[in-house]
């Protein structure tokens, strides 16, 4: 087990004023079997409504508003998580249905198709087994590469591409394990380091649910802190929201995660 102390922040800029600022955030760590949070610190600003609520995934969110005309917007995360408490964590099986089907961002194309059909594992094996086999062969395949896909990018258009980043290796292996029929979810969270938020995969196997993470081609371990999981990435945004106001806006993120 870790203590991990994490810091996510995430700073808005705009040129001009905006005002009727609709906001809901997903970036609260998660207490599971996996991970427990000793401490946490969460401030938003500017804002006159905000309450936390829990999607349909059992995520827990920030809904909130600002009328107010403002030129910031900044949110601020931070606190210390328990980790490697176990190496899974619990299962809901009124949702495993849910996961087994293809959505929005995974729906294979040939080039999908075809990629299983070179790298399905013979045999009786574990759904748990089949799915390192096919993280290890999409690792060996796919490069990691920044600026050649971006939030839009579906896992066939990413691997028609041969490289892309973590959301576009979460896909991937979610398209090619729904495909075999295995239970598995697109999970955002941290880990240790300094950067950006990160994405992983959780697959379903003997009653639990287990992290691989196919951009470095590892298990997930006490190094990382879950924040949110669902169906693929449009379930796990960050920070959705609308605005009135004609005003170009600037986002900086900054994430950092180290052991206490």
């Amino acid at each position: 087990m870790k203590l991990l102390r994490f810091h996510y922040e995430m700073t808005y800029s705009y040129d001009l004023p905006i005002r009727e600022h609709y906001f809901s955030l997903k970036c609260i760590p998660q207490s599971d079997c996996r991970q427990k949070i000793q401490t946490l610190d969460v401030r938003v600003t500017p804002y006159q409504y905000l309450s936390r609520e829990r999607d349909a995934f059992s995520n827990e969110m920030l809904i909130g508003n600002c009328l107010n005309e403002h030129k910031n917007f900044d949110v601020l995360v931070q606190g210390v998580a328990q980790t490697g408490m176990e190496e899974y964590t619990g299962n809901d099986d009124s949702q495993n249905i849910i996961f087994r089907n293809q959505s929005p961002y995974t729906l294979p194309g040939e080039c999908i198709r075809e990629f299983y059909r070179q790298n399905e594992l013979p045999g009786d094996v574990s759904d748990y087994e089949r799915a390192l086999h096919l993280m290890r062969k999409l690792h060996q395949t796919f490069r990691y590469e920044k600026d050649v896909t971006d939030i839009y990018t579906t896992a066939e258009e990413a691997l028609q591409k041969g490289s892309g980043v973590c959301q576009d290796y979460t896909h991937i292996l979610l398209s090619l394990l729904r495909i075999a029929g295995i239970p598995c979810r697109y999970v955002v969270g941290m880990m240790v380091g300094e950067g950006l938020s990160h994405a992983w995969t959780e697959v379903f196997s003997q009653g639990r649910w287990y992290g691989l993470d196919a951009t470095n081609n590892l298990l997930v371990s006490e190094d990382y802190v879950k924040i949110s999981h669902g169906r693929d990435y449009g379930d796990c945004i960050i920070n959705k929201g609308i605005y009135v106001g004609n005003a170009v806006e600037h986002q900086k993120i900054s994430v950092v995660v180290e052991a206490e």
